[in-house]
């Protein structure tokens, strides 16, 4: 007896889920709407008039769980849903205000759901992003998965977002995104900043600006590439690229005063040079690496006291370094950690190594008169 492939579904059955959006509504009895972007197989009529096999959708439904919006949307489609290619959720803003760990433990639970997809925070309606084509002819879900790979640093997946809020400072970090009109037809997907969340709660969103030192104060960057200003002269700077950080994260406690020595060593090059020093004169050479450390000296000592004055959250998980260096003592403060981490002295020591040069030694602006 054979029983054959008695569970299959055709794939004109199925509808390949691409993105999921979360918002509210104004609707007291369904106040959570879900949007799913939905790729569906063509018939073969259709097919022969399309470049895709596949048709791009949107499904929107609303409900008081998102167990029931999802449930309701899958009606909808009157297919079934394959979860197997979602690589983005989308949650606005408003949304995580109120608190997202209710959204995040459905998909934890959800036996189809993927970890490995893509957690984002956005200023806008999530549902617009799913809506609306970019400008690389592509939907915003297929444009997500092109972004998450070229854009460096913080891309939380639901795997490492469940890890950051279970972890003991309960702060996590989700990279909020928008869309921006580059021109009358054209719009841009566009990193704006990065969402601290309390508790599963947005309290504050760090400037974009900002996210390479928040990766350094994390001991998580990889490389970058920083402009350094001339203290000494108006409109002369040199840029930098950081191929490889070494970072160290060593948390100390003496007479009472918790202490976190961050220490660095940048290894760079030369990308550009506006100034006149010449970047194969060792002696200026050392110049250029005092004015980087003291440069960066500058915007680290801004974004640490922009997490322990101005929003007093632990952006930097600190708190996760000292559990594991002093469980002890952090039990004993683990209620008052916020207070404990307002009043620590962090303490960042770098070291610039500056190796190439580039494929030119000499500089391009000409010798100062009077030289």
């Amino acid at each position: 007896m054979l029983t054959g492939c008695w569970d299959a579904v055709e794939i004109n059955d199925l509808s390949l889920v691409q993105g999921v959006g979360i918002d509210f509504v104004e609707d007291e009895k369904f106040p959570l709407q879900v949007t799913l972007g939905l790729m569906t197989p063509l018939s073969s009529a259709a097919e022969s008039q399309s470049s895709s096999p596949f048709e791009v959708t949107t499904v929107k439904e609303t409900g008081d769980s998102i167990a029931t919006a999802i449930q309701k949307a899958r009606i909808n489609t009157g297919n079934e849903l394959f979860w197997g290619n979602n690589d983005s959720l989308i949650i606005s803003g408003a949304v995580a205000e109120k608190g997202i760990l209710g959204i995040i433990d459905y998909f934890a639970r959800f036996p189809e759901a993927v970890l490995r997809q893509k957690v984002f925070l956005t200023s806008k309606r999530a549902e617009d992003l799913l809506n609306i084509s970019s400008s690389h002819g592509k939907k915003v879900p297929d444009l997500l998965q092109s972004f998450t790979r070229l854009e460096p640093g913080l891309a939380s997946n639901l795997l490492e977002l469940l890890g950051m809020i279970n972890d003991v400072g309960e702060t996590a970090l989700i990279p909020y995104i928008d869309l921006f009109e580059a021109n009358d037809k054209d719009i841009v997907l566009s990193f704006s900043g990065i969402g601290v969340l309390k508790k599963g709660a947005l309290k504050a969103v760090i400037p974009q600006k900002q996210h390479d030192e928040l990766l350094w104060l994390r001991g998580e960057l990889n490389s970058s590439v920083v402009y350094i200003p001339n203290p000494q002269k108006e409109k002369e700077g040199f840029s930098l690229h950081v191929y490889s950080v070494e970072s160290t994260l060593k948390p100390e406690i003496k007479n009472g005063q918790w202490i976190m020595t961050v220490e660095i060593i940048n290894h760079a090059e030369f990308y550009q040079n506006e100034t006149y020093l010449k970047t194969i004169s060792y002696q200026e050479k050392e110049t250029f690496q005092t004015m980087a450390r003291n440069e960066m000296q500058k915007r680290f000592a801004e974004l640490i006291q922009y997490a322990q004055q101005d929003i007093k959250l632990d952006i930097f998980q600190y708190a996760e370094e000292f559990y594991n260096h002093y469980p002890k003592e952090f039990k004993n403060v683990e209620d008052q950690w916020e207070d404990v981490f307002q009043n620590m002295d962090i303490r960042v020591e770098q070291k610039w190594i500056i190796e190439r040069t580039g494929l030119m030694n000499e500089t391009s602006f000409p010798p100062e008169r009077g030289e």
